[in-house]
């Protein structure tokens, strides 16, 4: 019968040589095993875990330097458009405060005649005298003020002016028309605009001769003590009533003076009515307007008068009424 037995380690063997019969493993080996597995998954998770936050980091970091640098990029942007909003700003407020220099201007200034219209104005044109005295302008310009306004004894001269001239374009077989400014003026005020420094007419270009030839040099008499007259200029015709002893109001470079009567022509061509040049008969390209447009004409009253002009939409889309 042979003997075993086992050793430290769990192997059995016989007594009769020795040789190794069975390789047993003990329950405490199995179970050391077994953990050492779990140690090593543990492990392998722990690494993993490990990377994936390495990753994270990272990424965390690269979106955080990103999410700066587009901070930092609108920031600059934004300095960047900073001092243009404030130049529009510094617009802004030197246009309002140059509002508010004018409504300060017009508000200290007085309204009605300087001084009692002259003899020669009421016996020219007393239906004028009348309007201006029941609806005046300023009286005078403010202290230190060099706006251009039309005050009441101008624009009534003006406006006389213009009476005169429409008999002189009616006596050549043709129609003055209100132009430009003083079309607008008709169509808000009534009359010349106060801040205006003229009043605008049109006139076809065929009467452009013959009625420069009556009022040019020194004019013809309309009056004992008041003559037309009249310059021709690049763009227009400068017409004036000229009294004696007349103080001149214009720059000492030019030879008319005012108040005047800013004459502009006017051909009818390719179903437009074009503005044309005082001087050669070129168009301008810069006003033309639509003959179905312009006529019929309508009567507007006008600083006392009634005086012929466009359809009142040809101021609107001129000057942008709405």
């Amino acid at each position: 019968m042979q003997r075993r037995w086992r050793t430290r380690r769990g192997q059995e063997y016989n007594d009769s040589s020795g040789a190794s019969s069975k390789t047993h493993v003990s329950k405490p080996d199995k179970l050391r095993k077994e953990w050492l597995s779990v140690a090593v998954a543990s492990v392998l998770v722990a690494l993993l875990l490990a990377t994936l936050t390495i990753w994270n980091g990272m990424a965390a970091k690269e979106e955080f330097e990103a999410t700066k640098l587009r901070k930092d990029t609108t920031t600059s942007e934004m300095e960047e458009l900073r001092p243009v909003s404030r130049e529009i700003l510094t617009k802004e407020e030197k246009q309002q405060q140059w509002r508010d220099k004018m409504m300060d201007t017009v508000n200290a200034m007085e309204l009605g005649w300087d001084s009692p219209p002259a003899t020669w104005l009421v016996d020219l044109c007393p239906e004028v005298v009348d309007h201006f005295t029941t609806f005046p302008a300023f009286k005078d310009r403010a202290e230190n003020e060099t706006l251009p306004f039309l005050f009441t004894h101008l624009g009534a001269r003006s406006v006389c002016t213009l009476r005169v001239a429409q008999a002189l374009a009616a006596s050549l077989n043709h129609q003055l028309y209100l132009h430009a400014g003083s079309h607008l003026g008709a169509v808000v005020h009534g009359q010349p605009i106060p801040w205006d420094d003229d009043v605008d007419c049109f006139l076809d270009f065929k009467a452009k001769e013959r009625f420069v030839r009556k009022c040019r040099g020194g004019g013809y008499q309309v009056h004992p003590r008041v003559r037309l007259r009249c310059i021709s200029g690049f763009n227009s015709i400068k017409v004036w009533l000229h009294t004696d002893g007349m103080q001149k109001l214009t720059a000492p470079n030019t030879k008319f003076y005012s108040p005047f009567l800013d004459l502009f022509l006017f051909k009818i061509e390719r179903d437009k009515i074009w503005e044309v040049r005082a001087s050669n008969s070129d168009f301008t390209n810069e006003h033309n307007f639509g003959i179905t447009d312009y006529f019929p004409t309508v009567p507007y009253y006008f600083g006392g008068i009634h005086v012929f002009g466009p359809q009142p939409q040809i101021a609107a889309g001129r000057y942008n009424l709405d």
